[in-house]
């Protein structure tokens, strides 16, 4: 069994080795390499922070203030202990996170043989099959993406330690995976989901460590954060959301090639909608055991902090937006699909075997394709830019990107865009870069009326403020 599980890992490893070779992208340089308080120094201020407290004096930078209810004290020791290593170097960054998937492959491969008896080989082949699926490309090709690998592997090894009865190993295999991640939270209810279904026995000395643990976890974040915010009609609201994301993450989990780890939600594609509906109802259709309904509750357990702006009504105790996180909910399709294939007749068997192996030959040209965007930041922005449909965030930073390498009537074309998409976004920086690209193409007029529109929109930004002084003198 351990051997089966190793050569799923490195499987999964290799496929995605090509990643060494990636630069630090995105948030990799802010929240990591950029990060002013990620100093053995300043260890303690460090984990008793905001996981965006990034800025000198453990501040969350202007812009990300929606972020700052994130405590992730787990993932930010796991950066520090990279960064001392690594410094700057890109690939020990991306070495860390290739080998945690490969880690979370194991331990899944472990649980299949131990919760649903398949042989061991077999629980590899399925084990691979998850691993290999392009909705982990934006958490393993994209550095900071490390906070849902932890969270996912020490989920699966807390799910280990329960079916193995090993308390002590549950109670800290659940405390690391609150620490990493906090959609962690949907532990608990899985756990109840697996003895409900009899995949796993119901042990109560450990559900009521779990929610101890859970307990003291949200009081240490209260402490730290102080800020946890009350609840309001808005998230209620925003919560309905829900089932419309849930059926995006369903089709993308089956259909792999709808799905790019770069662009945002086709929510109302009516092809899409269609195909995740059918996908949704056939799987309805199919769950006559307790195992298979057991994977399906798995799979929306998890998929449900996913939903854009769904954490909130638990007030601010998950992300905002979460996407990434539905890897860990196609765990529960894995075993849908692993105790359906044990009733199929042998024909029967053939068929869905051939189509998982028509999966693994769309999805690891997938996978190559998705985290090539991840190579370095230009190309990053200028996918993001491209994509459908377009952002303000996307064009402000692939703008940033081209300042930086000096095409400043780039950067004009791209800060224009954002404007027109969201006059307001990021605090009016958009204007910012628009005026200083137009005042080193020797545009002064521009630069100046520029300012002036952003200043009627942000009359309170500093940094405005201060461009504005500085043209006028």
């Amino acid at each position: 069994m351990n051997r089966a599980a190793l050569l799923a890992a490195l499987i999964v490893a290799a496929v995605y080795a090509p990643t060494l070779r990636y630069a630090l992208v995105w948030e990799d340089k802010q929240v990591i390499t950029g990060n002013a308080n990620l100093r053995w120094n300043n260890i303690w201020d460090l984990l008793t922070h905001s996981f965006w407290a990034v800025a000198p004096g453990n501040r969350v930078d202007d812009g990300h203030q929606h972020m700052a209810r994130m405590w992730r004290p787990v993932t930010t020791f796991v950066d520090l202990l990279n960064h001392s290593a690594a410094g700057e170097t890109a690939w020990p960054y991306h070495l860390a996170n290739i080998m945690l998937h490969a880690g979370c492959t194991a331990l899944l491969c472990l649980l299949l043989v131990e919760l649903l008896g398949l042989a061991a080989w077999h629980a590899a082949l399925w084990a691979v099959l998850w691993g290999l699926h392009p909705t982990h490309v934006d958490s393993v090709a994209n550095v900071i993406g490390r906070t849902d690998l932890l969270a996912d592997f020490f989920i699966l090894a807390a799910v280990l330690a329960y079916q193995r009865g090993r308390l002590q190993w549950f109670v800290a295999a659940c405390c690391l995976s609150l620490g990493s991640k906090e959609a962690a939270v949907a532990l608990l209810p899985a756990l109840l989901v697996l003895g409900w279904s009899r995949v796993a026995p119901i042990r109560l000395r450990f559900l009521g460590a779990g929610v101890l643990a859970t307990a003291v976890f949200l009081w240490a974040r209260a402490t730290v954060l102080r800020d946890l915010p009350p609840l309001t009609s808005d998230p209620w609201l925003s919560a309905l959301a829900v089932p419309e994301w849930a059926l995006h993450h369903l089709g993308s989990l089956a259909w792999p090639w709808l799905h790019s780890a770069l662009s945002s939600p086709a929510r109302h594609d009516p092809y899409l909608i269609a195909v995740e509906t059918l996908l949704a109802v056939l799987l309805l259709a199919g769950a006559s055991t307790k195992i298979r309904v057991a994977g399906l509750l798995w799979f929306c357990l998890f998929a449900l902090p996913s939903a854009w702006g769904a954490g909130q009504v638990y007030a601010g105790f998950f992300d905002i937006v979460s996407k990434r996180f539905v890897s860990l909910a196609s765990v529960g399709i894995v075993f849908y699909l692993a105790d359906l294939i044990q009733e199929l007749r042998p024909s029967q068997a053939r068929i869905l075997g051939l189509s998982l192996a028509g999966f693994v030959l769309v999805a690891v040209p997938q996978i190559a394709r998705c985290s090539e965007c991840y190579r370095d930041s230009h190309r990053l922005w200028a996918t993001l830019a491209a994509s459908d449909p377009p952002s303000a965030m996307s064009h402000y930073n692939y703008g940033l990107e081209l300042m930086e390498e000096g095409d400043y009537q780039g950067c004009v074309e791209q800060s224009q865009l954002s404007i027109a998409i969201d006059p307001s976004y990021f605090l009016g920086n958009p204007y910012l870069n628009l005026s200083t690209c137009s005042l080193r193409l020797g545009r002064m007029k521009e630069a100046v009326e520029t300012l002036d529109v952003g200043l009627r929109i942000w009359p309170n930004s500093a940094f405005l403020r201060d461009q504005r002084r500085r043209l006028s003198q």
